[in-house]
């Protein structure tokens, strides 16, 4: 990502506007206030008891409920005075570099105007801002995310040059940043294989793939492998993806399920996991999330669409955080953007390759959601992506915007026809 001295300006301005909105409202908000939500006293419980236990296990004795991704960022955190306040702000940080990947990859793919629109767009995102304050995975899991989808983009877009490379800088980057963040996200499996299967795509030639396949196969296991082993000798099972894929079904499809989560209320509706092993108790709520699915069809797809409002919903869900003011900053924010960016992807033309590496995150985590629980911080990391979408289809088509400069490595110089 070469840029001249004159250039340089607009991406740390991106970066120190994003930063200052975070840094504002979280500041604003309070940066010592009590953590809100029970996923965020379960990831620090986790952080916190394996810093003191040496484990990594929840108050409540579970060893895999989550993987291990986001309990590791925060450690450092748990042993500080105010740890919780600076996990807050260095996730403030974190989030402002996803404005400026934006910039970085509009400007790329059309040119500096259209990339400083973007990277504005995503800097000023006031969810964006919000879920800085929480311990959730968002904050660290977006700017991951877009630059994996970056990365991808640049593979797909490479010209073939005749002493390229065996396996191009975007492929090695897109290959370590992706265990990186599914293990920080379990629920982004499905869109890790996807963007997998389009990085070996990239490759001109046979060996290239197969080249791409073993690199991503090598970065995968060095993540995932000693995560499964622990598993199996703690917990008697590899749990890849963590012990609560059955929990999370059953919150999303079981007989009470509303849409929301309502995961303190398993105890009393399925009274049989009491005292069971947190594997066999996640297999009792998926056969028992299964079985409700099978009787009532028509109530999956009701619920789905319950589950996609709360997903896209342009106003809070919570009472407590739907004031007149919050709501029309919301609403006008996130409606403009959600619009423009869909037909974006449904409406224009070309840029297959960009389409794609865009529309699947919304396509796959919005489906993802309506079968599991529904909520609008599922949607957080999938505004930048409408930003990048809204802001190419609005940009004039004319070569003389491309940025030669802005392809770093000299393997992007706009998109080929698809």
């Amino acid at each position: 990502m070469s840029a001249s001295p004159r250039g340089a300006w607009a991406p740390t301005a991106i970066l120190l506007i994003a930063l200052l909105a975070r840094l504002g409202f979280v500041l604003a908000s309070g940066l010592d206030r009590p953590l809100e939500f029970p996923d965020e006293n379960l990831h620090w419980q986790l952080a916190k008891n394996l810093t003191e236990r040496g484990e990594l296990i929840s108050d409540d004795g579970r060893r895999a409920v989550r993987t291990p991704g986001y309990p590791l960022f925060l450690l450092p955190f748990t042993k500080l005075d105010g740890g919780v306040a600076a996990a807050r702000l260095i996730q403030c940080a974190l989030s402002a570099l996803s404005a400026v990947i934006v910039y970085w990859w509009v400007r790329e793919a059309v040119g500096r105007r259209a990339a400083l629109v973007g990277g504005l767009l995503v800097a000023l995102d006031p969810f964006g801002a919000f879920f800085c304050r929480l311990l959730l995975t968002e904050a660290i899991f977006t700017p991951l995310a877009m630059a994996v989808a970056w990365m991808t983009w640049r593979c797909l877009t490479r010209p073939q040059q005749p002493n390229a490379r065996p396996i191009s800088m975007c492929s090695l980057d897109a290959a370590m940043l992706l265990p990186l963040a599914t293990m920080i996200r379990s629920s982004a499996v499905g869109w890790a294989v996807g963007v997998a299967l389009m990085l070996v795509l990239s490759g001109r030639t046979l060996i290239q793939r197969t080249l791409i396949a073993a690199t991503l196969a090598i970065f995968t296991a060095a993540a995932f492998v000693p995560w499964g082993i622990r598993n199996q000798n703690v917990i008697g099972g590899p749990a890849w993806l963590g012990s609560n894929g059955g929990a999370t079904l059953y919150d999303g499809q079981g007989p009470n399920a509303d849409g929301g989560s309502r995961q303190e209320h398993f105890a009393a509706e399925l009274p049989e996991i009491a005292g069971k092993g947190e594997l066999e108790a996640d297999r009792i709520l998926q056969q028992a999330a299964l079985k409700q699915m099978q009787a009532d069809p028509m109530r999956v797809l009701r619920l789905a669409w319950v589950k996609f409002v709360r997903m896209w919903n342009p106003i809070p869900n919570f009472s407590e955080y739907r004031s007149p003011v919050v709501a029309i900053i919301s609403a006008a924010y996130t409606l403009p953007l959600v619009l423009l960016g869909v037909s974006a992807i449904l409406f224009s033309r070309g840029r297959a390759a960009l389409r794609w590496s865009l529309a699947w995150p919304l396509i796959y985590f919005t489906l993802l959601h309506m079968i599991y629980v529904g909520s609008v911080r599922y949607r957080v990391p999938l505004m930048p992506f409408l930003a990048v979408a809204s802001v190419i289809w609005l940009a004039p088509r004319t070569g003389s915007e491309i940025d030669p400069a802005g392809a770093g490595d000299g393997s992007t110089r706009g998109e080929r026809t698809a």
